[in-house]
Protein backbone atom coordinates (compact mmCIF):
# COMPACT_ATOMS: atom_id res chain seq x y z
CA UNK A 1 0.00 0.00 0.00
CA UNK A 2 1.19 3.32 -0.78
CA UNK A 3 1.89 5.71 2.06
CA UNK A 4 -0.64 8.42 0.33
CA UNK A 5 -3.08 4.94 0.37
CA UNK A 6 -2.42 4.79 4.55
CA UNK A 7 -4.42 7.77 5.50
CA UNK A 8 -7.67 7.03 2.81
CA UNK A 9 -10.51 6.50 5.71
CA UNK A 10 -11.61 2.71 5.63
CA UNK A 11 -15.18 3.21 4.76
CA UNK A 12 -16.18 1.18 1.66
CA UNK A 13 -17.71 4.41 0.01
CA UNK A 14 -13.73 6.41 0.70
CA UNK A 15 -11.84 3.61 -0.58
CA UNK A 16 -13.95 3.06 -3.65
CA UNK A 17 -13.35 7.02 -4.27
CA UNK A 18 -10.37 6.81 -3.80
CA UNK A 19 -9.59 3.70 -6.15
CA UNK A 20 -11.39 5.20 -8.72
CA UNK A 21 -9.52 8.53 -8.69
CA UNK A 22 -6.32 6.71 -8.60
CA UNK A 23 -7.87 4.63 -12.35
CA UNK A 24 -9.16 8.01 -13.57
CA UNK A 25 -5.71 10.28 -12.62
CA UNK A 26 -3.10 7.72 -12.94
CA UNK A 27 0.25 10.01 -13.77
CA UNK A 28 -0.85 12.15 -10.62
CA UNK A 29 0.49 11.67 -7.13
CA UNK A 30 -2.75 12.03 -4.97
CA UNK A 31 -2.62 12.50 -1.39
CA UNK A 32 -5.85 14.01 0.28
CA UNK A 33 -4.79 17.13 0.04
CA UNK A 34 -4.79 16.87 -3.93
CA UNK A 35 -6.27 19.99 -5.17
CA UNK A 36 -9.76 19.47 -7.22
CA UNK A 37 -9.58 22.39 -9.56
CA UNK A 38 -6.09 23.26 -9.61
CA UNK A 39 -4.05 20.20 -9.47
CA UNK A 40 -6.30 18.25 -11.23
CA UNK A 41 -7.82 20.42 -13.33
CA UNK A 42 -11.47 19.26 -12.90
CA UNK A 43 -13.63 22.57 -14.20
CA UNK A 44 -17.78 22.84 -13.99
CA UNK A 45 -17.58 20.68 -17.40
CA UNK A 46 -15.28 18.53 -16.31
CA UNK A 47 -17.23 17.94 -13.01
CA UNK A 48 -20.52 16.68 -14.84
CA UNK A 49 -18.43 13.73 -16.40
CA UNK A 50 -16.65 13.54 -12.87
CA UNK A 51 -20.09 12.71 -11.21
CA UNK A 52 -21.28 10.57 -13.42
CA UNK A 53 -18.35 8.17 -13.41
CA UNK A 54 -18.13 7.89 -9.50
CA UNK A 55 -22.21 7.36 -9.82
CA UNK A 56 -21.55 4.72 -11.75
CA UNK A 57 -18.67 2.77 -10.30
CA UNK A 58 -19.30 4.13 -6.82
CA UNK A 59 -22.92 4.42 -6.77
CA UNK A 60 -23.47 7.45 -4.77
CA UNK A 61 -25.05 10.23 -6.46
CA UNK A 62 -22.83 13.52 -5.66
CA UNK A 63 -24.57 17.29 -5.54
CA UNK A 64 -24.70 19.06 -8.68
CA UNK A 65 -22.52 21.68 -6.32
CA UNK A 66 -20.42 19.28 -5.11
CA UNK A 67 -17.24 20.61 -6.99
CA UNK A 68 -18.32 24.52 -5.74
CA UNK A 69 -18.60 22.72 -1.58
CA UNK A 70 -15.28 21.09 -1.80
CA UNK A 71 -11.45 21.77 -2.23
CA UNK A 72 -9.40 18.86 -1.82
CA UNK A 73 -9.71 15.14 -2.27
CA UNK A 74 -10.12 14.66 1.57
CA UNK A 75 -13.29 16.97 1.03
CA UNK A 76 -14.93 14.73 -1.46
CA UNK A 77 -13.94 11.76 0.29
CA UNK A 78 -16.10 13.41 3.55
CA UNK A 79 -18.74 14.49 1.03
CA UNK A 80 -19.22 10.49 -0.37
CA UNK A 81 -19.43 9.40 2.77
CA UNK A 82 -22.16 11.52 3.40
CA UNK A 83 -24.09 11.64 -0.16
CA UNK A 84 -27.42 9.24 -1.18
CA UNK A 85 -27.39 6.11 -3.43
CA UNK A 86 -26.97 6.83 -7.23
CA UNK A 87 -30.42 7.49 -9.49
CA UNK A 88 -29.31 6.74 -12.61
CA UNK A 89 -32.73 8.88 -13.88
CA UNK A 90 -31.21 12.13 -12.84
CA UNK A 91 -30.10 15.40 -14.76
CA UNK A 92 -27.28 13.83 -16.24
CA UNK A 93 -25.11 14.92 -19.57
CA UNK A 94 -26.28 12.94 -21.52
CA UNK A 95 -30.38 13.67 -20.80
CA UNK A 96 -29.33 17.39 -21.15
CA UNK A 97 -28.14 16.37 -24.77
CA UNK A 98 -30.86 13.82 -25.31
CA UNK A 99 -34.32 15.75 -23.81
CA UNK A 100 -33.21 19.04 -23.13
CA UNK A 101 -37.04 19.74 -22.22
CA UNK A 102 -36.90 17.50 -19.13
CA UNK A 103 -33.35 18.47 -17.83
CA UNK A 104 -34.45 22.54 -17.74
CA UNK A 105 -37.81 22.19 -15.93
CA UNK A 106 -40.53 24.52 -16.93
CA UNK A 107 -38.75 27.05 -15.01
CA UNK A 108 -35.53 27.41 -16.73
CA UNK A 109 -37.73 26.95 -20.28
CA UNK A 110 -39.27 30.51 -19.80
CA UNK A 111 -35.63 31.90 -20.25
CA UNK A 112 -36.11 29.91 -24.15
CA UNK A 113 -39.71 31.37 -24.83
CA UNK A 114 -39.81 33.46 -28.28
CA UNK A 115 -40.64 36.90 -26.96
CA UNK A 116 -44.36 38.75 -27.74
CA UNK A 117 -44.92 41.95 -29.51
CA UNK A 118 -44.42 44.25 -26.58
CA UNK A 119 -40.86 42.15 -25.33
CA UNK A 120 -39.80 42.49 -28.82
CA UNK A 121 -40.55 46.18 -28.77
CA UNK A 122 -38.44 46.39 -25.51
CA UNK A 123 -35.59 44.72 -26.72
CA UNK A 124 -35.48 46.80 -29.73
CA UNK A 125 -35.44 49.85 -27.67
CA UNK A 126 -32.06 48.49 -25.68
CA UNK A 127 -30.49 47.32 -27.99
CA UNK A 128 -30.97 50.90 -29.70
CA UNK A 129 -29.68 52.61 -26.49
CA UNK A 130 -27.12 50.36 -26.13
CA UNK A 131 -25.70 50.60 -29.74
CA UNK A 132 -25.64 54.38 -29.40
CA UNK A 133 -24.06 54.44 -26.11
CA UNK A 134 -21.15 52.28 -27.29
CA UNK A 135 -20.36 54.06 -30.06
CA UNK A 136 -20.33 57.23 -28.39
CA UNK A 137 -18.55 56.59 -25.34
CA UNK A 138 -15.86 54.20 -27.37
CA UNK A 139 -15.90 54.91 -30.88
CA UNK A 140 -16.16 50.71 -31.65
CA UNK A 141 -14.47 49.68 -34.75
CA UNK A 142 -15.93 46.29 -36.70
CA UNK A 143 -14.17 44.06 -38.84
CA UNK A 144 -14.93 40.52 -40.17
CA UNK A 145 -18.84 41.03 -39.94
CA UNK A 146 -19.11 39.11 -43.17
CA UNK A 147 -17.82 35.93 -41.64
CA UNK A 148 -20.72 35.53 -39.53
CA UNK A 149 -23.12 32.87 -41.43
CA UNK A 150 -26.64 33.81 -42.88
CA UNK A 151 -28.53 30.90 -42.26
CA UNK A 152 -26.58 28.76 -39.61
CA UNK A 153 -26.36 29.01 -35.80
CA UNK A 154 -22.54 29.93 -34.00
CA UNK A 155 -20.88 30.70 -30.81
CA UNK A 156 -19.64 33.86 -29.87
CA UNK A 157 -17.41 33.31 -27.36
CA UNK A 158 -15.41 36.77 -26.46
CA UNK A 159 -12.69 36.65 -23.68
CA UNK A 160 -14.34 38.32 -20.86
CA UNK A 161 -11.76 40.60 -19.79
CA UNK A 162 -14.39 43.12 -19.08
CA UNK A 163 -17.62 43.31 -18.35
CA UNK A 164 -18.49 45.49 -21.28
CA UNK A 165 -18.03 42.21 -23.64
CA UNK A 166 -21.35 41.69 -23.78
CA UNK A 167 -22.08 45.15 -24.75
CA UNK A 168 -19.91 45.65 -27.27
CA UNK A 169 -20.89 42.62 -28.56
CA UNK A 170 -24.77 43.39 -28.48
CA UNK A 171 -23.77 47.08 -30.36
CA UNK A 172 -21.88 45.12 -33.55
CA UNK A 173 -24.00 42.67 -34.28
CA UNK A 174 -27.56 43.78 -36.45
CA UNK A 175 -31.15 43.33 -34.61
CA UNK A 176 -32.25 40.59 -36.94
CA UNK A 177 -29.40 38.68 -35.41
CA UNK A 178 -29.59 40.02 -31.69
CA UNK A 179 -33.44 38.72 -31.56
CA UNK A 180 -32.48 35.32 -32.68
CA UNK A 181 -29.33 35.36 -30.31
CA UNK A 182 -29.63 33.72 -26.39
CA UNK A 183 -26.77 35.37 -24.04
CA UNK A 184 -25.19 33.21 -21.27
CA UNK A 185 -24.84 35.28 -17.72
CA UNK A 186 -24.03 33.68 -14.49
CA UNK A 187 -26.81 34.48 -11.95
CA UNK A 188 -24.83 36.25 -9.26
CA UNK A 189 -24.08 39.00 -11.97
CA UNK A 190 -27.73 40.50 -11.58
CA UNK A 191 -30.77 39.72 -9.64
CA UNK A 192 -34.05 41.44 -8.50
CA UNK A 193 -37.30 41.99 -10.53
CA UNK A 194 -35.55 44.89 -12.85
CA UNK A 195 -32.74 42.56 -14.15
CA UNK A 196 -35.42 39.65 -14.59
CA UNK A 197 -36.77 41.43 -17.03
CA UNK A 198 -33.95 43.20 -18.80
CA UNK A 199 -32.75 39.39 -19.28
CA UNK A 200 -35.96 38.40 -20.51
CA UNK A 201 -36.06 41.48 -23.01
CA UNK A 202 -32.65 41.05 -24.04
CA UNK A 203 -32.77 37.07 -24.07
CA UNK A 204 -30.03 36.66 -21.15
CA UNK A 205 -29.88 33.22 -20.01
CA UNK A 206 -29.15 32.72 -16.54
CA UNK A 207 -26.86 30.33 -15.50
CA UNK A 208 -25.80 29.32 -12.00
CA UNK A 209 -22.45 27.75 -12.13
CA UNK A 210 -22.21 26.43 -8.63
CA UNK A 211 -25.36 24.08 -9.35
CA UNK A 212 -27.04 22.49 -11.98
CA UNK A 213 -23.87 22.04 -14.51
CA UNK A 214 -25.23 19.62 -16.90
CA UNK A 215 -28.98 20.92 -16.26
CA UNK A 216 -27.60 24.01 -17.49
CA UNK A 217 -25.76 22.38 -20.36
CA UNK A 218 -29.22 21.81 -21.72
CA UNK A 219 -29.54 25.39 -22.84
CA UNK A 220 -27.34 25.45 -25.78
CA UNK A 221 -29.27 22.02 -26.82
CA UNK A 222 -32.41 23.41 -26.46
CA UNK A 223 -31.70 27.21 -28.08
CA UNK A 224 -30.13 25.56 -31.10
CA UNK A 225 -33.19 23.32 -31.64
CA UNK A 226 -35.53 26.62 -31.67
CA UNK A 227 -33.39 28.42 -33.51
CA UNK A 228 -33.09 25.77 -36.19
CA UNK A 229 -36.86 26.16 -36.00
CA UNK A 230 -37.06 29.97 -36.56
Amino acid sequence: MLQQDSAVPEDARSQQVWQWLRSRFPDQTLTLQTQLQADLQIDSLGWMEVTLEIGRHCGIELPDDALYRTETIGDLLQLAREAGPFDPQHVTLQLSLDSPEIALGEDRRYWLLPLGPVELAAGWCLFALNWALMRLLFRIRVQGLENLPENSQFVLAPHHTSYLDALVLGAVLPFRVMKHSYWAAFTGVAFGPLFRLLRRFTHVVPVDVARGAASSLAYPTMTAEICRLL
